[in-house]
């Protein structure tokens, strides 16, 4: 199969390849897509997403997901019928337009759990009256731009005033050892959220564009599983 590329303006594109699909954001990679449905279920959003589950007992739980990228952890949220809405905000239409490209839109178009809000997350949060029972912020990119306010303490304190007093925070981004702003963000991430929750935990895992780190955050609940410390990167 010869490479397909797909230019939706000059900062979204997406690539096919023989194996992969990849979704370029502002020239790096966002996301990468197995064309083998195999390796489709150990994409690390399924993972990412597992400590929902701590929420099923109380059914009818409201999530916010912080950028859509290809939808597949929107996707894997929606598995879980204890979800009653799910509001998705992304900040480049393109992106959400996009979606035509990925299966995943079968799933969250017309869905009436899902309300997909085209927003800088920072101005949403400060305009909203939301309170959610989960929120995922899943924009991994530390070096984009559009993501340097998710690293502020201003927008962990945002977080908190819009979670419930159980709720949970899953957040994720690429780290990689050998780059040393990541990591300094990573530590950031660490150092707000233990100010603000009781029980913090994160994890890591290789995938093909570096090391992916997952953090846990929650006044209630503990998530410990493979708990790492983010100062020994």
């Amino acid at each position: 199969m010869t490479e397909e590329i797909i230019i939706l303006n000059d900062n979204v594109k997406i690539i096919k390849q023989e194996n992969n699909v990849v979704l370029y954001v502002d020239g790096l990679p966002q996301m990468i897509i197995p064309r083998d449905e195999r390796r489709i279920q150990n994409l690390g959003e399924i993972l990412f997403v597992q400590p929902i589950d701590l929420l099923k007992h109380k059914k009818n739980i409201k999530v916010l997901n912080v950028g859509l990228g290809a939808g597949y952890t929107a996707k894997e949220i929606l598995k879980r019928d204890f979800v009653s809405k799910l509001d998705i905000v992304e900040i480049y239409k393109t992106v959400i337009d996009s979606l035509k490209h990925f299966e995943t839109s079968d799933v969250l178009l017309n869905n009436k759990r899902v309300a997909i809000i085209n927003q800088n997350i920072i101005d949403y949060l400060k305009t909203t009256n939301e309170v959610y029972d989960c929120i995922v912020v899943d924009v991994c990119q530390p070096k984009l731009e559009i993501t340097k306010g998710l690293f502020d303490e201003e927008f962990f304190n945002s977080i908190k005033k819009h979670l419930t007093k159980d709720g949970i925070c899953l957040y994720w981004f690429y780290t990689i050892k050998y780059r040393k702003e990541m990591v300094e963000r990573a530590k950031n991430v660490i150092n707000y959220s233990n100010k603000l929750f009781s029980n913090v935990s994160l994890n890591t895992s290789t995938e093909d564009f570096g090391e992916t780190t997952y953090f846990f955050m929650s006044d209630k609940y503990e998530h410990n599983k493979n708990t790492i410390n983010i100062f020994d990167l």
